[in-house]
Protein backbone atom coordinates (compact mmCIF):
# COMPACT_ATOMS: atom_id res chain seq x y z
CA UNK A 1 0.00 0.00 0.00
CA UNK A 2 1.15 3.48 -0.34
CA UNK A 3 2.83 5.47 2.11
CA UNK A 4 0.89 8.54 1.73
CA UNK A 5 -1.18 9.21 4.45
CA UNK A 6 -4.09 12.09 4.02
CA UNK A 7 -5.03 12.84 7.28
CA UNK A 8 -1.17 13.80 8.08
CA UNK A 9 -1.22 17.74 7.85
CA UNK A 10 2.16 17.83 6.25
CA UNK A 11 0.90 15.97 2.90
CA UNK A 12 -2.12 18.53 2.43
CA UNK A 13 -1.36 21.76 0.19
CA UNK A 14 -4.17 24.06 2.11
CA UNK A 15 -2.05 23.41 5.57
CA UNK A 16 1.44 23.92 3.69
CA UNK A 17 0.23 27.18 2.60
CA UNK A 18 -1.42 28.15 5.45
CA UNK A 19 2.40 28.00 7.28
CA UNK A 20 3.97 29.80 4.37
CA UNK A 21 1.21 32.73 4.80
CA UNK A 22 1.97 32.68 8.86
CA UNK A 23 5.61 32.54 8.24
CA UNK A 24 5.38 35.44 6.30
CA UNK A 25 3.41 37.42 8.86
CA UNK A 26 5.67 36.08 11.67
CA UNK A 27 8.96 37.32 9.81
CA UNK A 28 7.64 40.50 9.53
CA UNK A 29 6.47 40.61 12.92
CA UNK A 30 10.35 39.87 14.03
CA UNK A 31 11.81 42.09 11.31
CA UNK A 32 9.84 44.85 12.78
CA UNK A 33 11.06 43.91 16.14
CA UNK A 34 14.79 43.56 14.64
CA UNK A 35 14.95 40.21 15.96
CA UNK A 36 16.69 37.10 14.24
CA UNK A 37 13.82 35.20 11.84
CA UNK A 38 15.47 31.46 12.40
CA UNK A 39 13.34 28.90 11.91
CA UNK A 40 13.27 28.18 15.89
CA UNK A 41 12.14 31.99 16.46
CA UNK A 42 9.38 31.22 13.74
CA UNK A 43 8.14 28.38 15.51
CA UNK A 44 7.99 30.36 18.50
CA UNK A 45 6.39 32.92 16.77
CA UNK A 46 3.70 30.52 15.48
CA UNK A 47 2.97 28.76 18.70
CA UNK A 48 0.98 31.37 19.36
CA UNK A 49 -1.57 31.45 16.39
CA UNK A 50 -4.63 29.22 16.49
CA UNK A 51 -3.33 25.98 14.57
CA UNK A 52 -5.35 22.96 14.19
CA UNK A 53 -2.43 21.07 14.07
CA UNK A 54 0.80 22.98 15.54
CA UNK A 55 3.24 23.21 12.27
CA UNK A 56 6.99 20.74 12.95
CA UNK A 57 9.93 22.56 12.46
CA UNK A 58 10.44 21.13 9.10
CA UNK A 59 7.01 22.34 7.74
CA UNK A 60 8.09 26.04 9.03
CA UNK A 61 11.55 25.64 7.15
CA UNK A 62 9.14 25.15 3.49
CA UNK A 63 7.15 28.27 4.93
CA UNK A 64 10.05 30.02 5.14
CA UNK A 65 11.56 28.89 1.57
CA UNK A 66 8.22 28.91 0.19
CA UNK A 67 8.35 32.46 1.40
CA UNK A 68 11.58 33.50 0.40
CA UNK A 69 10.66 32.05 -3.27
CA UNK A 70 7.98 34.53 -3.37
CA UNK A 71 10.02 37.31 -2.50
CA UNK A 72 12.91 36.85 -4.96
CA UNK A 73 9.69 36.49 -7.61
CA UNK A 74 8.99 39.28 -6.63
CA UNK A 75 12.26 41.32 -6.60
CA UNK A 76 12.90 39.88 -10.27
CA UNK A 77 9.84 40.69 -11.54
CA UNK A 78 10.07 44.50 -9.89
CA UNK A 79 13.61 44.60 -11.26
CA UNK A 80 12.29 43.56 -14.90
CA UNK A 81 9.89 46.14 -15.36
CA UNK A 82 12.25 48.90 -14.32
Amino acid sequence: MATHRPQDPGFVPEFEFQVAISVLEASEALAVRRRPITPESLARQLRIRPFPVRPTVAQIERGLAQVQCWRTQILTRDLLLH
